[in-house]
């Protein structure tokens, strides 16, 4: 019998059972399916009166979306918001899917800064005297600019009049922003200042600071935290301490919450903190502080908190035993190459991932290989006689340290002290991981590999089964040129049936690399892509268009010290000039995601088509121009009577893609690698010039369309170079100068208090990007390079 035949209701049982890819396959099989993904109301729960008693029948896109593989996306949350299912799930898919092939939708260079980090979908970075605010994950057309020197005289009474001094930013989460402000007045002096950009902006707090060694911030709407890894135990060892801020009662915390056994130095690679659901949680891969762990088994060490009562009682620890990481006999690994991150599983709103990724010699293998392991966090059940989670935050307990609170991270059934000494097992106990939680990445036998120097951003999306790098591959026809590509390897499940008829598959016994031949397509290999293609013809795309990807992706002169930190959908990266500037590139896997007065693939940019009206004529207009080393920064000219695709600046969204989904409560904040926290060399920190130095020229003639039903025109970046490498034609803003196409009749900046205001976002006077791109490998692109979309 034919599905086509079925009727509504069984179709909705059928795809009930099946992931969310499969339904979107199965809606592009036949017209008569189609609305599985384009139908609301096929999608939504309905009311079903049966025998004079009404139920509530789950639409099968809700529950896919809601109840299946997805229920803790960002995608999801906001479905339930909107009752817009169909566009959710076909959102899903499509990020997925541009994850898995390494074909993101966008790829623009946003800004220009001197420090920066991103987190949450947000982009905070400094320029000159300004630190600038700007939300990619919204597609926001603007961002909020704060000026330094203002909020620094409202912030700290002792900065004024330092004439050098140091502004590092944190962190930011929930529209609050962390930052650290040091002088040397004539002794090293440190503040934290934390203030919002919500309601008008506001000065939260500002605290003096002992020790800003390793200092990190955490924040949720409520509650604040910051930590140091600055006291010294008996054995010499650093500890982390902590320190809690609630926001609505506008207090510190009076006592300190010192992690005793809390190991691990590295944020981001061997330990992780994160504020989740009103909860602090801290994770390390670590056990001991010495340098060799002389146990031979490994396990993860998790503890969490409420954030509104930091006392012992209240603290959970994780469950030993099912938090086995790996046994150390398996072979060495190499840390250099190692993160770890605390995710939300997209499956289950409630429960959390340890995402881990090692290099590893396993087995007495010649060769390293980079593996993917995801671990479900476990805590014991909650006991009934518990006490009540709030209440006071002083602690009884007289044998605390230094009057804080004192915590032992480390599991119930692991309570070691001193150097943390073990007996080692005559034989060591080896444990069955699971091929699903357990991805091998590729190595040196398989193909072709690159130095942790040429491999600048390491990512894992579990979701997807991929892993996604940012490399540098110089091309065989320039190979002493750096060319900086993302390269993805994913690997696919084969179908139930098919599993299920291999014995070997299901037989715990065997190893889990030899299970995963049996259970992934290819035997378990990883399919390689590479993004931008090098191949003109075979990507089918126009190789003017693909010339200013690559200038997008590889800013020309801005070249040495590529630093990038990524999320779920997105990725954002720098590379420097000679003079310290940094040009910050925004790459977007979620189809949700437009920058304003980017191009459209395949369309001229509007920034070329105004300048040939206003500096070429018509003439010269129709001529395309040949790009050379002195336009490095200029865009291709396509001439005047070409019509121009550009995003809408009002409207960014695609009506079947939905809006822009705020950010979602659920949502698991990400470590960002750019905010170092001790200062070393390589660390972003602005320096600020001498207070006599003239002052950034105002960029009030704002280019925003605030409040209007007219979307103004993308400005032009200016013609003439200002610097040698031409690298002002693109940045005017960087080097202090205005841009030509601002004019008076454009909308006035919104001031929002005497330090901040509401401006451009600066990716539209660049005006150098990309929005719909295609997926240059996919089958069903037609020869002029557009895709064939499913109507």
């Amino acid at each position: 019998m034919s599905l086509a035949t079925l009727p509504y209701e069984i179709i909705g049982i059928i795809v009930q059972d099946l992931d969310l890819e499969d339904v979107f396959h199965i809606s592009l099989s036949s017209k008569r399916f189609l609305y599985l993904i384009h139908e609301d109301r096929a999608l939504t729960p309905r009311p079903q009166r049966v025998n004079g008693t009404d139920y509530k029948l789950p639409g099968f896109g809700a529950d896919v979306v809601e109840q299946s593989t997805a229920s803790a996306t960002p995608e999801a949350a906001e479905a339930r918001k909107t009752h817009k299912y169909a566009s959710a799930l076909r959102r899903l898919y499509r990020r997925r899917h541009a994850l898995r092939s390494a074909a993101p939708f966008t790829a623009a260079i946003v800004a220009v800064a001197d420090s920066w980090i991103y987190v949450n979908g947000t982009l905070c970075h400094i320029l000159k005297r300004t630190l600038r605010v700007l939300d990619l994950h919204k597609s926001s057309g603007e961002e909020t600019v704060i000026d330094v020197r203002a909020l620094l005289d409202e912030a700290v009474a002792e900065s004024r009049g330092a004439r050098k001094y140091k502004l590092q930013i944190l962190h930011y989460a929930e529209g609050i922003v962390s930052c650290v402000y040091t002088h040397t007045r004539p002794l090293v002096e440190s503040w934290l200042i934390v203030f919002s950009i919500q309601d008008g902006c506001k000065l939260l707090t500002t605290l003096p600071l002992d020790t800003t060694y390793k200092i990190f911030v955490r924040n949720d709407s409520n509650y604040l935290y910051f930590g140091t890894h600055s006291e010294f135990g008996e054995d010499g060892f650093r500890r982390w301490v902590l320190m809690g801020y609630d926001i609505k009662g506008n207090r510190w915390f009076e006592q300190k919450v010192h992690l005793l056994d809390m190991v691990g130095s590295d944020i981001g690679q061997s330990i992780a903190f994160e504020i989740i659901d009103g909860k602090f949680y801290g994770l390390s891969s670590q056990a001991s502080f010495e340098v060799d762990e002389v146990d031979w088994k490994s396990f993860y060490h998790c503890f969490r908190f409420p954030v509104a009562a930091p006392k012992p009682k209240t603290t959970e620890r994780s469950v030993k035993e099912q938090m086995w990481r790996r046994q150390h006999a398996e072979g060495p690994i190499d840390d250099r190459w190692s993160f770890i991150r605390l995710l939300r599983d997209d499956r289950d709103p409630g429960r959390l991932q340890i995402l881990e990724s090692r290099k590893e010699w396993l087995n007495g293998q010649s060769s390293g290989r980079r593996n993917y392991y995801t671990t479900e966090l476990i805590f014991p059940p909650p006991k009934e006689d518990d006490p009540e989670e709030g209440g006071s935050n002083n602690d009884p307990n007289q044998n605390n340290v230094g009057g804080g609170i004192t915590m032992n991270p480390a599991t119930a059934t692991d309570r070691d002290t001193g150097n943390c000494t073990f007996d080692l097992p005559q034989n060591p106990e080896f444990r069955t991981r699971c091929p699903l939680t357990t991805h091998p990445g590729d190595d040196a036998s398989t193909a072709l590999m690159f130095t942790l120097s040429k491999c600048f951003i390491r990512s894992y999306h579990p979701s997807c089964q991929t892993f996604l790098d940012l490399v540098d591959n110089p091309s065989t026809q320039d190979p002493d040129t750096p060319r900086l590509q993302l390269r993805a390897g994913s690997r696919e499940l084969r179908p139930n049936e098919e599993i299920f008829r291999e014995p070997a598959a299901l037989d715990t016994n065997l190893a889990h690399t030899e299970r995963i031949k049996h259970m992934y397509r290819n035997e378990g290999e990883n399919k390689i892509s590479f993004w931008p293609p090098d191949d003109t013809d075979e990507a089918r795309a126009d190789p003017a268009a693909l010339v200013d990807l690559q200038r997008i992706l590889n800013p020309p002169s801005h070249s040495g010290n590529v630093k990038g930190t990524w999320d779920d959908r997105s990725m954002v990266y720098s590379t420097s000039h000679s003079d310290g500037m940094k040009a910050l590139v925004f790459i977007s896997f979620d189809p949700a995601i437009r920058l304003q007065g980017l191009r459209k693939w395949g369309g001229e940019s509007a920034s070329s088509h105004e300048k040939n009206r206003s500096e070429t004529g018509d003439a010269v207009g129709n001529k395309a121009a040949e790009p050379t080393e002195d336009m490095s920064w200029c865009e291709t000219e396509k001439g005047k009577g070409k019509e121009v695709a550009v995003e809408d600046v009002e409207s960014p969204q695609s009506p079947q893609d939905g809006t822009t989904f705020p950010q979602s409560d659920e949502y698991c904040a990400g470590w960002t690698p750019e905010a170092s926290f001790d200062w070393a060399p390589e660390v972003p920190v602005q320096q600020l010039q001498d207070e006599e130095e003239e002052t950034v020229e105002d960029t009030s003639a704002s280019l925003t369309a605030r409040d209007s039903d007219e979307a103004a025109p993308p400005p032009a970046p200016a013609a003439a170079p200002l610097s040698a490498d031409g690298s002002a034609a693109i940045f005017p803003r960087a080097h202090g100068k205005q841009s030509r196409s601002s004019s008076s009749s454009a909308p006035k900046n919104e001031s929002m208090c005497n330090w901040a205001r509401r401006e451009a976002a600066m990716y539209r006077e660049i005006a150098f990007g990309f929005n719909t791109m295609p997926d240059f490998t996919s089958p069903r692109r037609r020869a002029d390079g557009e895709a064939a979309v499913q109507q």
